[in-house]
């Protein structure tokens, strides 16, 4: 809101009535209100003769309030740093149980038994020394979204690099695991992070993920679907929307047919036909 919306404001609360300020001012947020009752007070206190000056210090408390939060989430964002370094055979114990697939329950209490009063985020951290691949990448490059969700919750560093430069976007997007890399992107994987091949990650390993086989190619979006109602219906709405120049027709029917086995419960086998015809 600018200055003069402002003014506008404050000119109109001093008019109105303490019953129509409460049935207005009552609808809003927490914040919003203290912000108002803020600038209100300002404003009674000074008069509408200093009515600018009063505007011009709200603003600039909404403003440093501004940096405040933007600096707390920037913050929250960030890796957090280890306290704990494990040895290379805790290292291994956490990273085979990830590789396996484990319950986070069994997981955490992994680390918790370590002895060394490690946290999750000190597992996180940990260095495969044969490979350099961390926790996340473990979890990216076998599936396992649930655990890969869990290590992010636990501050990993998302754009974390192995030995060969390869991030944990670079392997799930190697291994067609659309719903996993959209989940790495919204967690701020860095897309052109390049590794040692110099391959961008969001074109895989090798950087042959692209065109019809990119990353969020509509074909790769149904191989990664689940068997769940959202998952096919995604899956079916980008293929419905695709061009026909940007899909493999016998590639599409045999991915549909291994789908409908894998997707018993949801699987919509008259709107694959009607996506079928469409090619």
């Amino acid at each position: 809101m600018g200055s003069g919306a402002c003014k506008g404001v404050c000119v109109a609360v001093q008019d109105a009535s303490d019953d129509d300020l409460m049935q207005f001012f009552s609808a809003w947020p927490s914040e919003q209100r203290k912000r108002v009752s803020g600038l209100l007070s300002t404003c009674s206190k000074k008069g509408t003769g200093d009515i600018d000056a009063a505007i011009a210090e709200a603003e600039d408390q909404v403003a440093a309030e501004g940096k405040k939060t933007e600096a707390t989430t920037s913050a929250d964002q960030k890796p957090a740093e280890a306290t704990k370094t494990l040895d290379e055979k805790q290292v291994k114990q956490v990273h085979s149980a990830i590789r396996w697939g484990k319950p986070v329950e069994e997981i955490q209490k992994i680390v918790n038994d370590l002895g060394i009063d490690a946290t999750m985020t000190d597992a996180a951290a940990a260095v495969d020394a044969q490979n350099g691949n961390l926790a996340l990448h473990i979890a990216a490059q076998n599936g396992h979204m649930g655990l890969t969700s869990f290590l992010l919750d636990s501050r990993a560093n998302v754009n974390a690099q192995n030995f060969n430069g390869q991030t944990a976007l670079h392997m799930s997007v190697e291994y067609d695991m659309y719903f996993q890399t959209k989940l790495l992107l919204d967690a701020k994987a860095d897309p052109n992070l390049e590794n040692s091949g110099g391959h961008k990650a969001l074109t895989g390993l090798e950087g042959a993920k692209t065109g019809q086989d990119a990353w969020d190619n509509p074909m790769n979006i149904l191989k990664a679907a689940g068997d769940t109602e959202e998952d096919l219906k995604l899956a079916f709405e980008a293929l419905a929307a695709a061009d026909a120049k940007d899909l493999d027709r016998v590639v599409l029917a045999q991915t549909g047919m291994r789908k409908r086995k894998q997707c018993p419960q949801h699987w919509n086998a008259d709107r694959f036909k009607e996506i079928m015809q469409k090619f």
